[in-house]
């Protein structure tokens, strides 16, 4: 049985947790234990464009009714949502993880889980926690922190 603490309210849910593809049996059962529980799942609302792009995986779904608002941020926003880039983006050159980061910078601002089956965000989770609010995990792992 899973405790849900009542006191955290919604938790942001990254797109690739909403299928059609998952790494792996155990994270897939618990995305789907995840929409079983009656908890309030969020998107961000960059992460509800990607699930409704035209390039999107066939099967992507959007189930929940949760989103965020892209707002304009203050200096101190810009400066953690910086501080969360240089982790995430690291040497990457190409620029297709400033999403990423936007995503746990949201997650950081609004809630105070960002669940994802993303490995390099998740490789990336401990030096993240460390300078934001944000607990990064996995759907498995984040269902654990609810049994505890």
């Amino acid at each position: 049985m899973y405790r849900v603490p009542t006191q955290i309210g919604i938790y942001l849910i990254d797109s690739c947790c909403l299928g059609p593809q998952y790494p792996n049996e155990v994270e897939k059962s618990a995305v789907e234990t995840l929409f079983d529980l009656d908890i309030n799942l969020a998107l961000c609302d960059s992460l509800r464009r990607e699930v409704h792009h035209p390039n999107a995986p066939k099967g992507l779904g959007d189930p929940i009714g949760w989103h965020t608002f892209d707002k304009n941020l203050t200096e101190q926003e810009k400066s953690k949502l910086a501080e969360i880039t240089e982790i995430l983006v690291g040497n990457s050159t190409d620029g297709k993880h400033h999403a990423d980061a936007r995503h746990v910078f949201e997650a950081h601002k609004y809630f105070t889980y960002f669940i994802t089956l993303d490995e390099r965000v998740l490789k990336r989770a401990k030096l993240i926690e460390e300078i934001s609010n944000a607990n990064i995990c996995s759907p498995s792992t984040f269902l654990e922190r609810l049994e505890a």
